[in-house]
């Protein structure tokens, strides 16, 4: 079993079947990047982006949100969540940091 709180959180997240199995998919997109990642840490970080982008939608719940605010909400989700792994992908040419990043908005549209 993957424990989330092993790590330094100022609050708990708890890492559910979907982020497990959304991590196991998309860990070859991701070692394209990162070689080390493994499918723990990245079951973290999309976990961590489920709980940010719940914390953005829970502002509107009763109201109408539109295409280019859930964008939004989707693109600030995963910008707050990938940790190390954005800090690894920002050392790399333009082209691989592009290509990351259409790939991890590309994962979370599709997650959300």
């Amino acid at each position: 079993a993957i424990n989330p709180n092993n790590g330094h959180m100022s609050s708990i997240v708890d890492v559910e079947p979907a982020e497990v199995e959304l991590a196991r998919r998309s860990l070859d997109d991701f070692r394209y990047f990162e070689a080390a990642i493994t499918t723990a840490r990245l079951s973290r970080y999309w976990a961590a982006f489920r709980n940010t982008l719940e914390v953005y939608l829970m502002r509107k719940v009763g109201c109408k949100v539109d295409q280019r605010l859930f964008d939004a909400f989707v693109f600030n989700a995963v910008n707050g969540s990938f940790f190390r792994f954005s800090d690894i992908v920002l050392k790399m040419s333009q082209a691989k940091v592009e290509a990351a990043c259409r790939m991890m908005y590309y994962i979370g549209q599709g997650y959300a």
